[in-house]
């Protein structure tokens, strides 16, 4: 048996306390959404090259007050990995490390809190960080989701991430994906106007043409939620064979799949 990268993120284990307010939620879930908030993470990596038996443990330790938050995890083609999150400050990271602060033109619905989101570019074996990419404070709180257009195994193409805003949630395209070089702005971005389930949870996903499908709108509420495609140059597009449309002059249509 063989076995790629298994990452995982966890609180401190002897802050681990507390009791749930709602049983019928799996335990697990509970603790994390308890605990992440003000606890240093713990990022897990088991690296196994060959067989079982040789596995190798590697423990990283990242943070310093508490207040560190990690969201997701990509990793390259080159093997280093990309950690994207919310931070307060990042005065836990050594001086040294190069920095890059991505320009927020582009992002509407600004935050109001001292949070801000950024990315961790670490080494392949979790020991070193190679650079940190962040979105300047006020501009959005997180980097929440970071993904990668290319198919699974294959060279890293290009990457966008999302983070909360105000007013829902943005979504980007780097224009530096780290193996190439790490990126220095945005080659687009779209503000995405959410509240409920819909902000909270980022419903979108990249194709390996560069598109992205994502939903805007609310959940269990007056007004509507609906679905668009951005093309690769991050302008929505009308879709073919969609059953739904948004007409140009207001109001939805159904019939024959739009062509333009």
């Amino acid at each position: 048996m063989t076995y790629d990268h298994l990452i995982a993120v966890i609180p401190w284990p002897d802050e681990i306390v507390g009791q749930r307010t709602n049983p019928s939620k799996p335990l697990a879930i509970y603790l994390l959404k308890r605990n992440i908030m003000r606890l240093a993470l713990i990022i897990i990596a088991v690296l196994v090259s060959g067989a079982i038996n040789a596995q190798q443990d590697i423990v990283t330790y990242a943070g310093s007050s508490g207040r560190e938050i990690f969201y997701d995890v990509s990793r390259s083609s080159n093997g280093t990995f990309l950690v994207a999150g919310s931070v307060e400050d990042l005065g836990w990271i050594d001086a040294g490390v190069p920095r890059i602060v991505l320009p927020s033109t582009g992002i509407s619905d600004r935050t109001s809190t001292e949070r801000f989101g950024y990315i961790l570019h670490l080494s392949s074996d979790l020991q070193q960080p190679l650079h940190v990419v962040h979105i300047p404070a006020g501009a959005a709180e997180d980097i929440r989701s970071i993904k990668q257009s290319n198919v699974p195994n294959a060279t890293t193409d290009d990457l966008f991430i999302s983070g909360n805003t105000s007013g829902g949630y943005f979504l980007g395209k780097l224009d530096g994906n780290f193996v190439d070089g790490p990126p220095n702005g945005f080659a687009w971005v779209q503000t995405i106007t959410a509240s409920g389930y819909v902000k909270e949870n980022h419903p979108w996903d990249v194709g390996s043409d560069g598109k992205v499908v994502y939903i805007t709108g609310q959940t269990h509420a007056y007004d509507r939620a609906a679905m668009h495609r951005l093309n690769a140059n991050g302008v929505d597009e009308v879709v073919n064979d969609w059953r739904v449309h948004w007409k140009t002059q207001g109001g939805e249509w159904y019939g024959t799949p739009a062509s333009t």
